[in-house]
This record gives structure tokens, C-alpha cells and sequence, in this order.
């Protein structure tokens, strides 16, 4: 058996728990979570990237960084990890959203001198959504008010982070929830 804390990035484990194997570890672990495997438990945080226990007791400007590091994280995979649109979910790494960009730009020109627009887009689930000009537009407005969103959420956790008083206060910060679907 081995020991292993339940944490997400940033923040301090939810539990210790001693586990026979990494996979055991990790099926105890909720959305967002990781299991870190250590020797001891303690008062630890889990480091920015999530792979490492680091010592909770940093100095509060230093736990800041820690936990802004941890909302960055979070708003990158919200970002970045699909979007709910009218015709389904669609990919929205940074490639994607440049093509989506372009293609929404494309259609955008074609509305402007009444030319067709007509665009076969394939969704995050490999289904193929025929868009015409009016959905691409649709499309390209759906993932950047999402992105937006998820821009917005963190900054409003990055004030309440500058904001904490304390290493209590900061550690009362919720950075899990509040952001746009994915």
C-alpha cells in the first residue's frame, strides 16, 4: 500500500488515502482532481501543474502566486476544452480557435457582398455540421463568449485572490466552480 494525496492543482488534498495502486488512487479522485503519491500527510498544496506536494507553509504572497497559478490552469482547460454550441460541441484548443476565427471572418464577408458561404465544420465528437454563413457567424460568436467567460471568471478570482487577507481567506477562494460549461 502506498499513500497518496487527493487534490487538485494549487489547492491543499481533500484526503489522504492509502491505496494499492496509482489507478486505485486515481478512481477516488472527483472531476479535476490528481493523486500525488507521498510519504507523509501534512499540511501540503498541491503544486501549480498538479505532480507535486510542496510545503503549506509559504509565505502568503507566495501562496497567491501559487493559487493564481491554479486558476490559470483552470481557465486554460476551460478555454480550451470545447464549447457547447447550437450545433453541438466544438473544439476550441488554440488551432481551432483560429481556424473558427477565420472561417467565421469568412463567412462574415461573404453575408457583406451576398456571396454563398457554405462549410462542412467538423464537431469535437467527429459529427460533421454543415454550417451556412448565419451559423458560422452563430458558431464563432458561441466560442468567443465563452472564452470570454471563462477570461471573466478568472479575473474576478484573480481580485478575490490579490484580495485575501490571509492564507485562510485565500484558501476559501473556490476555483472550481463558477466558470462556463464545457
Amino acid at each position: 500500500m502506498s499513500l497518496y494525496a487527493i487534490t487538485r492543482a494549487g489547492e491543499r488534498p481533500r484526503l489522504f488515502a492509502e491505496c494499492a495502486s496509482a489507478e486505485e488512487a486515481q478512481r477516488r479522485c472527483g472531476d479535476g482532481e490528481v493523486a500525488i503519491p507521498t510519504t507523509e500527510a501534512g499540511d501540503f498544496v498541491a503544486s501549480a501543474d498538479g505532480r507535486a506536494l510542496i510545503p503549506y507553509d509559504f509565505p502568503l504572497a507566495i501562496q497567491k502566486v501559487a493559487r493564481w497559478n491554479a486558476v490559470k490552469v483552470r481557465r486554460a482547460a476551460v478555454a480550451g476544452g470545447g464549447v457547447p454550441t447550437p450545433f453541438g460541441t466544438v473544439d476550441s484548443d488554440d488551432g481551432s480557435l483560429a481556424k473558427i476565427s477565420g472561417a467565421s471572418l469568412a463567412a462574415m464577408m461573404a453575408q457583406a457582398t451576398a456571396a454563398p458561404f457554405s462549410i462542412d465544420w467538423t464537431m469535437a465528437d467527429n459529427a460533421v455540421a454543415r454550417l451556412d454563413a448565419a451559423g458560422m457567424i452563430t458558431m464563432g460568436q458561441s466560442v468567443m463568449a465563452h472564452v470570454g467567460a471563462a477570461y471573466a471568471r478568472a479575473r474576478v478570482l484573480r481580485d478575490a485572490v490579490e484580495a485575501a487577507a490571509d492564507a485562510e481567506a485565500l484558501a476559501a477562494i473556490d476555483i472550481g466552480t463558477g466558470w462556463p460549461p464545457n
